[in-house]
């Protein structure tokens, strides 16, 4: 059959079948998968020229509105791939402005992007005079919403830029020794810490700063302990079974941070303090955690035990006072 042939039986069985549905041309497809390869290039040409004498025939009709993108209602077998180049080609000045505009748009909008900008393209616009026309469609004007979201990106961004600059010139004005003395510096790091792969501390601060900061964390198990009576398993177990006490989050993080061997020389008492709360912390799988508890359970078993014991024999006590 000739492409004519072909066209007109399309356009004959598109006729009697419905103005709004397509043919579902895809349910007669055959199962010779081998000769569709092979046919593809010229099932593609086909395409591409049925598109264009639909698009005659569509330029044909009265009236403004022009719908080139019918086409897939018409042909569903297989897309054309040269759509704005048929539609640019099929401009001229024998037809009317809006068909000419209708010509022109819709190619655009088959076009891609990075060929918006060529010397045919600006040929074309200039000589239907459509250069306005092809200027907005480069440079489309931003949506009222568009220009809101871009002011709270902005005014976002530079929050997040004052409050990393203000974190910043608060801990380099500090030596280690004086952010070691402060609990409130010790508590904030250790809370951007306490979840590992949350991406917000870069939201608050340097990742130099940060590696700064987790050295003297760090450092927090083996220096002056703050508070040292709300250290013990007593006062765990009677003011934070859970060992949810921002001096428990502290403490915890800090031991995280450190090698079973740089623990272990810690006295005793606080010793058990750092298993308890470490057992309790750790249940959470997305909290940082370190190599303490397997270490000191094995190193120390039956301190471990003892611990443990003791701890649940204080919870006991509560429970039955």
């Amino acid at each position: 059959l000739s492409v004519e042939k072909i066209y007109s039986i399309l356009k004959h069985f598109n006729y009697f079948y419905g103005q709004y549905e397509c043919i579902k041309i895809h349910s007669y497809r055959h199962d010779a998968k081998d000769e569709i390869k092979k046919s593809e290039d010229k099932l593609l040409r086909l395409t591409n020229i049925l598109f264009s004498m639909f698009v005659d025939d569509k330029l044909k009709e009265s009236g403004k509105d022009v719908r080139f993108y019918d086409f897939y209602n018409f042909f569903n077998y297989k897309s054309p791939d040269n759509q704005s180049e048929i539609l640019f080609e099929k401009m001229n000045s024998n037809l009317s402005l809006d068909k000419n505009q209708n010509l022109f748009f819709d190619g655009l909008r088959y076009l891609q992007k990075n060929k918006l900008y060529s010397d045919k393209l600006e040929s074309i616009a200039k000589e239907f005079g459509l250069e306005k026309e092809l200027y907005d469609w480069q440079n489309p004007k931003k949506q009222e919403w568009e220009i809101e979201h871009e002011k709270h990106e902005k005014e976002r961004d530079g929050k997040a830029r004052k409050l990393i600059e203000d974190n910043e010139k608060y801990f380099a004005g500090k030596n280690d020794e004086q952010i070691q003395e402060k609990f409130s510096d010790l508590h904030y790091i250790a809370n951007l810490l306490f979840i590992p792969e949350s991406n917000d501390k870069e939201r608050y601060l340097t990742r130099r700063t940060i590696e700064r900061l987790k050295y003297i964390l760090k450092m927090a198990i083996t220096n002056e302990l703050f508070e040292p009576e709300l250290l013990t398993l007593e006062s765990l177990a009677h003011n934070s079974p859970e060992a949810n006490r921002i001096i428990d989050t502290m403490y915890y993080v800090s031991c995280a941070l450190n090698e079973y061997l740089d623990i272990k020389c810690v006295n005793k008492d606080f010793l058990k303090y750092l298993y308890i709360i470490s057992l309790i912390q750790s249940r959470s799988s997305n909290v940082i955690k370190g190599n303490f508890i397997v270490s000191i359970e094995t190193d120390q078993y039956d301190f471990t035990k003892a611990a443990l014991k003791e701890y649940n024999k204080l919870l006991l006590n509560l429970i039955y006072l």
